[in-house]
């Protein structure tokens, strides 16, 4: 996933990754790399809080 601060929101965007699925008429896109966790999205909502 490749995450952008942009103003108040935030988008997450799939690189290169060809593993989507359907489930419960959502569409995922499977997992790979790093795990996202609740630090980290905090990290870069303040980093951008913060002008870091």
């Amino acid at each position: 996933m490749e995450i952008e601060l942009d103003g108040a929101a935030i988008r997450i965007e799939p690189v290169g990754g060809s593993g989507l699925r359907e489930d419960a008429g959502l569409l995922l896109i499977s997992s790979s790399g790093t795990p996202l966790t609740a630090a980290g999205v905090r990290e870069l909502l303040d980093s951008d809080r913060l002008g870091r």
